[in-house]
């Protein structure tokens, strides 16, 4: 069995792997595109709700142990995912890579990133638009240094 190479959400090269969909709203419906996609309106997208679905339509909940592994099985616009990962996250990757719930954008560029720390590790090592004076002090917080005598000073 060869698995399908992994797409992330998006790069910081968009030519590599572009972005083909809109981030979809914990509030917003989306369409499962699980297997032959049933086409039921998943109406709570977060990583919880999508592995609640999974087990009530399409994964026998006495075979789900979250420890085992499997391949997910969604469709895109670019084919199956077939990814393999555990059963326990099927929810988080359907979540962040497929639907793009958990997409944040950057406040300094508005690249749309799939997770917290994506968000995280692009403002500090590739956000372009981020000021060379701001420094990140955790998530996603900056924090402007002004040198007084020559000595550099948090504001």
């Amino acid at each position: 069995m060869h698995p399908q190479p992994y797409y992330p959400l998006q790069t910081e090269d968009p030519s590599i792997h572009p972005v083909h969909t809109s981030p979809i709203s914990s509030s917003d419906q989306a369409q499962c595109r699980w297997g032959h996609p049933c086409g039921r309106s998943l109406d709570d997208v977060t990583p919880a709700g999508i592995a609640r679905h999974l087990k009530e339509h399409h994964i026998d909940p006495s075979t789900w142990h979250n420890k085992n592994r499997g391949h997910c099985l969604w469709s895109d616009w670019d084919g199956l995912c077939n990814r393999e990962m555990n059963y326990a996250s099927f929810g988080k990757h359907i979540a962040s890579v497929h639907l793009h719930a958990t997409a944040s954008k950057c406040p300094h560029c508005q690249r749309a990133l799939g997770r917290a720390d994506s968000l995280d590790r692009h403002i500090k090592n590739y956000c372009e638009y981020r000021s060379k004076s701001q420094k990140p002090i955790g998530k996603t917080h900056l924090v402007r240094t002004v040198e007084l005598d020559g000595y550099p000073e948090s504001h």
